[in-house]
């Protein structure tokens, strides 16, 4: 593979290679392989740094998660919590049918 401004370039052999029918190879998955490679070539000091760099990307992916999921509500400021209970008829659904198809 050759490297051009900093970014991987593939010659069109290994291109045919890799992304043959019989073993399609994820752009994730050839990621991870040139991360580990780079890796390989770091004084063991470095790796400090870069577990430490991964540890906080992992820390705000989680943040961020925890951000997007619905938030608990106050019983008392859910408008379908207060409108729970409401009706004290039986059954809402009784004859709907009739009154939607007049069958």
């Amino acid at each position: 593979m050759a490297y051009e401004s900093g970014m991987m370039c593939m010659t069109a052999t290994e291109k045919q290679l890799l992304f043959s029918e019989d073993e399609l190879m994820s752009t994730g998955s050839m990621l991870k392989e040139q991360l580990t490679r780079e890796l390989a070539r770091l004084p063991e000091e470095r790796l400090h740094e870069v577990l430490h760099f991964v540890e906080s990307l992992l820390h705000q992916e989680q943040q961020a998660r925890a951000e997007t999921l619905p938030q608990e509500r106050d019983p008392a400021q859910d408008p379908i919590l207060q409108y729970s209970g409401g009706v004290a008829h039986g059954s809402l659904a009784r004859n709907i049918d009739q009154e939607l198809y007049g069958i």
